[in-house]
């Protein structure tokens, strides 16, 4: 991105204000209570560059309920580890003086002085696959959690009723052709129909392929047997292409490389 770019972001930044009447409006239309919540801690900044992306999205004739939604919430990942004005100004300045060390600046925890740069890099990621709104179960790790143990933990219970009756929805990885680019939030199709959208998305170098993963979702319930059938597709650029689903890792699935 340019250096008229990064000083008008360095500018939004440092002087944004209150969202108003209209934008406020047009957030409370698109998300649930529940997500204006987590909206709302956003940073000020982060509020209005996301109902700029939303409006950006409509004026190019985009009304999916779920892509506009992601419009508004795409920056919650940086909610981990809020920011300060003075910490946006060390992102800015150094992503225009200094990229390359920025970007190494940004590997690694997000603790001491690099902490900004970090937020910076990683922040897409943050919150992905696995969050509040997404227990073990769902994500495919169950076997993580020891039920049967006597020692009560939070959320113990709310496990066990999950696990009592089908899962509705379920963390999935798809792959697609090496061409297709892959970036997050492309919808999900089984046999046509939608079921949900890709969390997170890239090429795999070691596999050689377009990699994405995403929870699908069905009321009935989303079990092994379902997964494993149907035809999926991914929308990519208002386009579907094929794809295949995987519950198992892509690489070296056995852990052999692991246990050698």
């Amino acid at each position: 991105m340019g250096l008229r770019y990064r000083l008008r972001q360095l500018k939004n930044n440092l002087t944004a204000g209150p969202l108003s009447a209209a934008a406020e409006r047009e957030v409370a239309a698109v998300l649930s209570p529940a997500e204006q919540a987590l909206f709302a801690r956003l940073s000020l900044a982060d509020q209005w560059h996301s109902v700029r992306v939303l409006g950006d999205l409509r004026g190019a004739g985009y009304n999916d309920p779920d892509l506009l939604a992601a419009a508004l919430l795409h920056d919650v990942g940086k909610t981990r580890y809020p920011l300060t004005a003075w910490d946006r100004t060390v992102i800015v300045v150094g992503a225009v003086l200094l990229p390359q060390r920025t970007a190494q600046w940004g590997a690694g925890p997000a603790e001491g002085w690099r902490r900004p740069f970090v937020v910076r890099a990683q922040h897409p990621a943050w919150g992905a696959e696995i969050g509040p709104d997404y227990s073990p179960l769902e994500a495919g790790l169950g076997f993580a959690v020891k039920l049967a143990t006597p020692h009560d933990f939070q959320g113990r219970a709310a496990l066990q009723a999950q696990k009592a009756k089908p899962l509705a929805r379920r963390l999935a990885c798809f792959t697609a052709a090496p061409d297709v680019f892959l970036h997050g939030r492309e919808t999900i199709y089984r046999d046509g129909v939608r079921v949900g959208w890709l969390a997170s998305g890239g090429y795999g170098h070691t596999v050689g392929c377009a990699i994405g993963y995403g929870y699908v979702r069905r009321a009935e319930g989303v079990d092994t047997a379902f997964l494993q059938s149907g035809t999926w597709e991914l929308e990519v650029a208002r386009a579907r292409v094929p794809a295949a689903l995987h519950l198992k890792p892509l690489y070296d699935p056995a852990g052999a490389r692991i246990k050698a």
